[in-house]
């Protein structure tokens, strides 16, 4: 049966790259610097028949300089994934401003970005505790973000506190691999410490969602009447 095409353009998300330093330990296929060998093209070296029993790799030449006569095959890396993570502070602070609108565009392009390189992605948002109706577990689906990106919009944050991101770990794939740490790190610095020690096996970049509007309307001197959204003191 055939479908007719959705009416209006078809709204892509914005895409990004990201590079990881170094060698990943992921096993699976992916766009990433491996440790296993297999299919890429980074070169490795040379190994023997039983090692990498591939006549298309045979060298002429490394077979003719070794020692002892042996056939030698060219090895190469194997690209390979990584599991990438958006971790977000969901606490009333990042309900000024449209803050949530630009988190749920930043998700939207993670996921898109993260399902480009062949790489699973997953959301926790926390405030003051993780919440598990927004939560995504690691998965490689297309639409598995773009309908946590929905939800994010009609999303009102009233978290008191961020303290849910202490327990995030628990839900993040013990694989070391990419977190987005989401926020507008309005926190305390004893709980950033504590999140970032939690996170010591992952890589974590930070992305900071700050509007104008929460310093460019502040007086040059004087005193300034400021509230508090999450704990509604002044």
């Amino acid at each position: 049966m055939r479908s007719n095409p959705p009416s209006g353009p078809m709204h892509i998300p914005a895409e990004f790259h990201y590079r990881l330093q170094g060698v990943t330990r992921g096993v699976n296929p992916g766009a990433h610097r491996g440790r296993a060998l297999g299919s890429g093209m980074e070169f490795r070296g040379y190994q023997g028949l039983l090692d990498q029993p591939d006549p298309r790799r045979y060298d002429v030449r490394a077979s003719l300089r070794d020692a002892f006569g042996g056939p030698r095959f060219r090895a190469y890396s194997q690209p390979a994934s990584v599991p990438v993570t958006a971790l977000a502070d969901l606490s009333a602070s990042m309900a000024f401003a449209g803050k949530m609108t630009l988190l749920a565009e930043f998700i939207a392009a993670a996921g898109f970005s993260a399902y480009r390189s062949g790489d699973p992605f997953g959301f926790v948002g926390c405030d003051t505790k993780p919440r598990m109706d927004l939560l995504l577990p690691s998965t490689r689906s297309k639409q598995a973000a773009t309908q946590l990106v929905q939800k994010l919009r009609d999303w009102q944050p009233e978290g008191a506190t961020a303290e849910g991101l202490l327990a995030a770990k628990y839900w993040i794939k013990q694989q070391p691999g990419l977190i987005f740490l989401c926020s507008d790190f309005h926190l305390p610095l004893p709980l950033l410490d504590k999140l970032l020690a939690s996170l010591a096996q992952h890589r974590v970049v930070p992305v900071v969602f700050w509007q104008s509007a929460e310093y460019d309307t502040l007086p040059r001197f004087g005193l300034v009447d400021v509230l508090d959204p999450e704990t509604g003191l002044r």
